[in-house]
């Protein structure tokens, strides 16, 4: 049976609009009010810490999420009842792991497969170092939050007994940003070139298309990152494939990780989902609303030909809101 932890109701107050000048337009909004303010309402999904990597299989599949909380009710901290969570790149990393990509068979395969959903959601857990279990207390403001996303994708939130209350996400704070601080910020209506000028664009990693999901895998966990650019035989970008697309994965198709990227997408999801796409003389507000709406966690940089040159991730997104 499906399971959901129910979370405590929270109220929202829009504070007086204001519009700010300074660069740092946000800031003020986000240390004067407090997480539990601010971020909506959830249920939370959650497995036991002894429950097998099929269940969990089965709950993100059908709640259609990329996470779940790993509960253990011996815990009493850094918070009570929780030990820790598992999203869809902890499961990206363990899945093929002691296999060689390059040498296997069917059978290989099928064993692999049987052996990891036999596995205990407490032995995978954020075995990416994504999700660490990093409290933040409900009445501290939403920078906090933000600036400890800069190293993880979720974050827990707890009241002063250290019990969980909510858990926040990249995407809780992009929806936070977007629809309840209203400003006009010369920095947000720069584009990405002036904005990357004095810093590293991310390097993309990139695949072709004939490669297996094996070859992608790899690279996933030699990089601990959530996706891999697909190149078509141009080396433009063709799509993107990520740890989300291993939801609906049991032992019955565990066997498909052998196929090309594309034909994998097909039969999986019906369709290979086409990039989402920026330039670098595109507005940073474009790219934020862009990510946002087409609900991604990357969006790859490209020249005049369609080929990659760069990608922004929600990461990045939270390193720009905090300033750092």
């Amino acid at each position: 049976m499906l399971t959901k932890l129910r979370v405590q109701k929270t109220s929202f107050t829009r504070p007086s609009r204001r519009t700010f000048s300074t660069k740092s337009a946000w800031t003020p909004f986000l240390e004067q009010n407090k997480i539990k303010d601010a971020i909506a309402q959830k249920s939370l999904v959650h497995v036991g810490v002894d429950d097998t990597t099929r269940k969990l299989a089965n709950i993100l599949r059908v709640s259609n999420v990329h996470a779940a909380l790993v509960m253990d009710p011996r815990r009493t901290s850094p918070i009570v009842g929780v030990a820790g969570m598992i999203d869809v790149l902890d499961i990206a990393n363990e899945i093929t792991s002691g296999m060689d990509p390059t040498s296997f068979s069917v059978k290989d395969l099928q064993e692999q497969g049987r052996h990891f959903f036999l596995r205990s959601c407490g032995s995978i857990m954020n075995s990416s170092g994504k999700d660490p279990v990093v409290p933040v207390m409900e009445d501290e403001p939403i920078l906090k939050a933000v600036e400890m996303m800069i190293g993880a994708h979720r974050v827990c939130v707890v009241n002063p007994s250290l019990h969980l209350v909510n858990l926040i996400s990249q995407f809780d704070i992009l929806d936070v940003f977007l629809s309840r601080i209203s400003f006009h910020a010369t920095e947000i209506e720069k584009t990405v070139q002036e904005v990357m000028h004095s810093r590293t664009i991310n390097e993309v990693v990139s695949i072709p298309h004939n490669a297996t999901v094996l070859h992608a895998l790899q690279l996933m966990k030699q990089h601990n990152i959530m996706g891999v650019a697909v190149l078509d035989d141009q080396k433009k970008l063709d799509c993107n494939f990520s740890a989300s697309d291993f939801l609906g994965l049991t032992e019955d198709n565990f066997h498909m990780l052998a196929l090309p990227i594309k034909q994998y997408l097909r039969s999986m999801k019906g369709w290979a989902r086409p990039p989402v796409m920026c330039r670098m003389s595109n507005s940073l507000d474009s790219i934020i609303h862009r990510m946002y709406h087409s609900r991604v966690h990357r969006i790859y940089i490209v020249d005049d030909d369609k080929k990659p040159v760069g990608v922004i991730s929600l990461t990045d997104l939270m390193r720009f809101f905090a300033k750092q």
